[in-house]
């Protein structure tokens, strides 16, 4: 993992309330009704989507588009939560190599 010598502080340092609210319902009922709902609404995108296609727009720029917007959510939401402690998690190379 990256080490960063300098890191903002994330909910877990600026607001540990909040952060053991969180902690406590992952893995939870209520974490597996947030992931529920989560892939119901990645099932609506598909429904959604077929609204938003026509001969004037080219449906890889939605595709590219919607997966855009939620790889920045998934960033911003990483960085939000860790501070940049999250840097070395995010930004890491083994898991993309194994990957590849």
């Amino acid at each position: 993992a990256t080490q960063v010598s300098w890191h903002a502080k994330g909910i877990r340092s600026r607001y540990p309330a909040l952060h053991e609210w969180l902690k406590k319902r992952m893995g939870t009922w209520d974490g597996c009704v947030l992931v529920a709902s989560f892939a119901a609404f990645e099932a609506l995108r598909f429904v959604v989507a077929e609204f938003g296609y026509s001969r004037t727009v080219n449906p890889h720029s939605i595709n590219f588009a919607s997966n855009g917007i939620s790889f920045v959510i998934a960033i911003v939401s990483s960085f939000v939560l860790e501070g940049t402690q999250a840097f070395g998690k995010v930004f890491s190379w083994h898991p993309l190599w194994r990957f590849l």
